[in-house]
């Protein structure tokens, strides 16, 4: 191939680690495309596959030629080793060997990651000291009543199970819809099930859309189905950063419902989103007494 598998060329800031005396034009270049993040490194003109020793492993990855480490460091996110792969390509002379030869061959090491979590976009090759702290928190996407709602452990990331509940679900629920109508209990559980699987995967336009039909039949109930709907639409707003509404109805749903630690912790959040320090305060402390006595 001609073309070097390169549209953007991004440099890496993190824990990695190349030769201090590596040209600029040798160093990684990467690209995520999806299900995929390609790095490509410009090698010298004689170098071959046999030259290169490319060890991945699930959050790191070490280069070497001919022995000595060219390339090191933790990756941002997780990969599967088993499934990715290197190669050294041999391309004509372009952008990125201007202060060689013209004439000479260009050899480019590159390697496939497969990334285990394809929805995921990389904002950078390696990791960052603050890298875990700054990752989109899915652990408060839980519906009252569903799989996810215990209150204490870690809602645990499987995004590969969340798109094959999605890719289940939503024909499910469109067809319950279609044949017994939007007040028909079945149609409303799966349509919990699926915004649990849709708000984890951050469909908000998908949620807001189908919160259209769902949420006024809900407003009209009197059962558990109210409680839900309120809680769904409470969620879906706070992850749309509109906090005011959002605390509307949590307020509503603690009317309904009573307090309790996870909802007094959920209002602080919200409260403390609106810039309203002193009252988010005490209600994480109403929060702490409440789950104690719980």
């Amino acid at each position: 191939s001609s073309d070097l598998p390169i549209r953007a060329s991004r440099f890496g800031a993190g824990p990695f680690r190349w030769p201090s005396d590596m040209a600029v034009s040798q160093q990684p270049h990467w690209e995520d495309s999806g299900e995929e993040v390609t790095v490509s490194i410009l090698l010298d003109s004689t170098a071959g596959s046999k030259d290169v020793s490319c060890k991945i492993e699930q959050r790191h990855i070490s280069i070497q030629l001919r022995g000595q480490e060219i390339c090191s460091g933790e990756l941002r996110e997780d990969v599967k080793p088993k499934a990715s792969c290197w190669f050294v390509e041999s391309t004509p002379p372009g952008p990125l060997d201007d202060d060689r030869d013209s004439k000479s061959e260009t050899k480019v090491l590159v390697v496939t990651l497969v990334k285990r979590i394809s929805v995921r976009k990389w904002d950078d090759l390696w990791s960052k000291p603050e890298a875990d702290e700054e990752k989109q928190d899915f652990s408060g996407s839980r519906v009252i009543g569903s799989k996810d709602d215990d209150g204490d452990e870690e809602a645990q990331e499987n995004v590969e199970d969340q798109l094959e509940g999605e890719r289940v679900l939503e024909p499910l629920f469109q067809k319950l819809l279609t044949e017994r109508g939007v007040d028909d209990k079945e149609t409303l559980d799966t349509f919990f099930r699926l915004f649990d699987e849709k708000i984890q995967l951050y469909r908000l336009n998908d949620l807001e859309r189908l919160l259209e039909v769902v949420y006024p039949a809900c407003r009209k109930r009197k059962d558990e189905y109210l409680v839900k709907g309120i809680q769904a639409m409470s969620l879906l707003r706070f992850k749309q950063a509109r906090f005011q509404e959002t605390l509307e109805l949590q307020l509503e749903l603690e009317d309904l419902v009573g307090k309790n630690a996870i909802m007094s912790e959920n209002i602080g959040h919200t409260y403390s989103s609106l810039g309203l320090l002193e009252d988010a305060e005490l209600r994480f402390k109403e929060a702490l007494v409440l789950g104690q006595g719980q």
